[in-house]
């Protein structure tokens, strides 16, 4: 493939620097998995793991993306330079892209659906165990003391 450029753009970087944001995306969906799998076994500590190396892709995504802008804002001249197989091949990795992305956009809805149900289950159990700790309290008192409530007709 020869090298061109339009105005400070080089068209024959653009196939390679979609390959690479394709991989990010590929990546990343296959972390999306392991994600909601971890949720819905509520693994918090391997959560936070997999969390964190998503995080290392979406930094790798946003320069990737950075890379990107200059073919997107002279997409016309920028499609009008490439061949038939490489505007195919671009056209084919973004359709990939827009795909891997739904799919991850989609996943994560589900899971913090789920963890604000978790979320939500935690809370009210905790508001249980307050009540039914108070009402022990009043009804037990502490060890070693004398009866809150007292039959003093006996």
């Amino acid at each position: 493939m020869t090298r061109r450029t339009t105005m400070d753009v080089d068209v024959s970087g653009l196939a390679p620097l979609l390959e690479r944001q394709l991989d990010r995306y590929q990546r990343l969906r296959a972390l999306s998995v392991q994600q909601a799998d971890l949720v819905g076994r509520v693994e918090s500590e391997k959560l936070l793991g997999v969390l964190s190396q998503r995080q290392v892709l979406v930094d790798e995504l946003s320069s990737i993306d950075r890379e990107l802008e200059p073919y997107r804002q002279r997409w016309e001249q920028v499609a009008g330079t490439l061949d038939d197989s490489t505007r195919a091949r671009v056209g084919e990795l973004v359709e990939a892209v827009r795909g891997h992305l739904e799919v991850i956009v989609r996943q994560d809805e589900q899971d913090r659906v789920k963890l604000e149900a978790v979320k939500a289950g935690i809370g009210s159990e905790l508001g249980r165990t307050r009540t039914a700790g108070a009402a022990a309290q009043a009804y037990g008192g502490e060890a070693g003391s004398r009866p809150r409530y007292t039959n003093h007709e006996a």
